[in-house]
């Protein structure tokens, strides 16, 4: 049986997909009016509802993806938008500094103020008045107050600075959890018999590292769907893990990433790090773009690790191929005999490949005659 104010349910198989949460600090004026986060179908009708109202300045803290995505949305409604982040650069969790630095630029051009480096110290509100009845009403947000003393205003403040797993409810139920959700082995299972837990509430690892690694995204969620339909139904599949693939766009740049970032990688491997540009379509096609592709990979054995693309073109497709490398621990040299397709209005020259050049060079930086790549 499970309570739940005061309702019982009874089962014999529980599923817990509770999700998470965005995280809200506690930060001097969080519970001023006009303070939210952003992930429901709730939170954007409640910031639709101070567009509709006409506010003329807005901050979004946290500059991921939900933070860029929406700090451009509000932007494009002409209202002065600032976007703040502690970190020096855009989308620090999607790609690294020098992939990105497009976007930046892409989000000054279109009006977007960026305040990076820079914490929240505070918000500052003002008092809306009475209410018929003469009772104060709650105060409204007007101005962050950063850490270097800079003062934005705002009727406005977001915050999108990461989830957290929504499991209040089981905090004394006997699962084992972690700091990033309730702990489940290979087939979903929990601690507790005939008890599953699946997507964000879930703390897991990484397919790459075997360490506990944040992983709450859609497309993580629905593979541990599928493997628990198949532990329910008597099967053996596993989850091997988060490799966390997804991508966003900035202004006319698409921006993907997935595996380990050059920084992770490093503090953790040997590695080495090669590149590659082309054009998304043979270079004379009027539609062609440029493109370009990291790969980052462990030394000694050649192992792919992580990959990035920025695009003029959507860039999920090649992301997906990285991931596939990544998770199935092709080598460098492996990736030279990946066979690909050309077609003048969707590819560059038959001549070349992007992810087969990127491989080239990462061979050679990787001294390709060492024993660990030739037995790749």
């Amino acid at each position: 049986m499970s309570c739940v104010s005061g309702v019982e349910y009874a089962w014999e198989q529980l599923v817990i997909a509770t999700g998470a949460e965005p995280i809200l600090p506690p930060l001097p004026g969080h519970e001023l009016s006009g303070v939210t986060v952003f992930k429901s179908e709730t939170d954007m009708v409640c910031i639709e509802g101070y567009v509709e109202r006409g506010i003329r300045n807005a901050v979004v803290v946290g500059a991921g993806a939900i933070g860029v995505e929406l700090a451009q949305a509000l932007g494009s409604k002409d209202i002065t938008t600032h976007l703040v982040d502690m970190v020096d650069a855009v989308l620090p969790n999607l790609a690294d500094p020098e992939m990105t630095a497009g976007a930046i630029k892409e989000l000054e051009g279109s009006g977007v103020q960026l305040h990076l480096g820079r914490k929240v110290q505070s918000l500052e509100g003002t008092s809306e008045g009475t209410t018929s009845q003469n009772s104060l009403v709650a105060d409204t947000v007007s101005a962050v107050l950063l850490d270097n003393d800079e003062r934005l205003p705002a009727e406005l403040v977001v915050f999108a600075v990461g989830m957290k797993p929504n499991v209040e409810l089981f905090k004394d139920s006997g699962l084992n959890m972690e700091r990033d959700g309730i702990v489940v082995d290979g087939g979903m299972r929990t601690n507790i018999k005939d008890v599953y837990a699946v997507g964000d509430c879930v703390s897991y690892f990484s397919g790459i590292t075997g360490e506990r690694s944040g992983g709450k995204l859609a497309t993580n969620a629905v593979p541990m769907a599928r493997v628990l339909a198949d532990t329910l139904q008597g099967g053996r599949r596993e989850y091997e893990g988060f490799f966390n693939g997804s991508a966003t766009k900035a202004g006319s740049l698409y921006i993907g990433g997935t595996g380990l970032k050059e920084a992770e990688a490093r503090s953790r491997y040997d590695t080495a790090v090669a590149y590659a540009e082309f054009t998304t379509a043979f270079p004379i096609m009027p539609t062609a773009k440029k493109v370009k592709l990291k790969l980052i990979a462990e030394r000694s054995s050649g192992r792919i690790l992580g990959g990035q693309v920025v695009s003029g073109e959507p860039v999920t497709d090649k992301v997906d191929q990285l991931t596939m490398a990544v998770q199935f621990g092709l080598t460098a040299r492996q990736l030279l005999g990946f066979s690909y397709s050309s077609q003048p209005w969707q590819s560059f020259y038959p001549a070349h490949n992007l992810l087969v050049k990127a491989a080239e060079s990462l061979v050679s930086e990787l001294r390709a005659d060492t024993p660990a790549e030739n037995s790749a």
